[in-house]
């Protein structure tokens, strides 16, 4: 089974007019800090490619601000965009969310942890389909303070 992947760099979201999610360069790296109690949210926009077949899968690393109890997540969505349908390729049609949850945060501030998640509602995405990937904060989860997206890939099986 060969893997294919597509680097989604922190420094390079889009961020959204309202409710965007902060890009943090005070420190050593970049990172993408997502609030507790406001779901915040970033994306990116690709082409995917003509190898991609099946399996997707977000891969993301993470830190906590503060918290050093309970659950963090992200929701990620997928839209995909084809040459054949018939719609303004700037209107917003997202699949429903996938919640990538980490069920224990690392129990000191700071510290990362990696996260994969299946991307079970994946738009029907196909090969050569332009795709955006968005990340937002589940409110719902149970950890305080900040969650500090610090790398993330879309990750696929080849045909």
């Amino acid at each position: 089974k060969h893997v294919g992947f597509l680097q989604l760099p922190v420094a390079a979201a889009k961020l959204p007019p309202s409710n965007a999610a902060i890009i943090d360069q005070s420190e050593t790296r970049p990172k993408l800090l997502f609030d507790a109690t406001t779901s915040w949210c970033a994306s990116w926009t690709m082409l995917l490619h003509s190898d991609y077949s099946t399996a997707p899968t977000i891969k993301f690393t993470y830190a906590m601000t503060s918290a050093i109890s309970g659950s963090a997540s992200l929701d990620w969505s997928v839209w995909k965009t084809t040459s054949e349908e018939a719609v303004d390729a700037q209107t917003e049609s997202y699949a429903s969310v996938n919640t990538c949850t980490d069920t224990a945060v690392p129990g000191t501030a700071g510290r990362i942890t990696t996260v994969e998640c299946l991307l079970v509602n994946a738009d029907g995405m196909l090969p050569d389909d332009v795709i955006t990937l968005k990340a937002c904060r589940n409110i719902s989860d149970t950890a305080t303070g900040n969650l500090e997206l610090m790398s993330a890939y879309f990750q696929y099986v080849k045909n």
